[in-house]
């Protein structure tokens, strides 16, 4: 293995512990990537994820803004902003987040139900339901296929 890629494996690690629910080790892995390289956007990611699922949003959406500074076409990371945002209750920011999302696939349904959330929370029914029945549709007609 070549030592410039080392990072490589502890991000993969990282993956693997956290799979295994063991996110504090899996942290550890990260960490040990981004020292070898800062710019190691699936660390960053993965990080992200991780802070996500333990509830920390703010630093998630940290993580996130980092992976979007290098590489703004990112769905995933839209979206998983998005989802931070609306735990956050910062309703606005998560509609634009999923916007982003959207704007580079406009049938993403995590996006699309995202976005209904945050719109119904912000008391915008007629919106919140336009994207919800955008969603049931997708799911009636993943239905149909199966």
């Amino acid at each position: 293995m070549e030592p410039e890629n080392i990072h490589i494996w502890w991000n993969r690690q990282g993956e693997l512990l956290t799979k295994l629910e063991r996110y504090e080790e899996a942290i550890v892995n990260f960490n040990k990537a981004f020292k070898i390289n800062k710019n190691d956007l699936d660390a960053w990611l993965n990080q992200g994820i991780i802070v996500y699922h333990v509830q920390k949003y703010q630093e998630a959406i940290a993580h996130f803004d980092r992976v979007l500074q290098q590489d703004s076409n990112y769905l995933e990371v839209w979206t998983r902003r998005g989802h931070a945002l609306y735990y956050l209750q910062r309703y606005e920011e998560a509609i634009v987040s999923y916007n982003e999302a959207l704007s580079r696939k406009p049938d993403c349904i995590e996006s699309i139900s995202g976005r209904g959330f945050a719109l119904l929370s912000l008391k915008q029914y007629e919106k919140a339901i336009t994207d919800f029945e955008r969603v049931l549709e997708k799911d009636l007609k993943d239905l149909e296929v199966s």
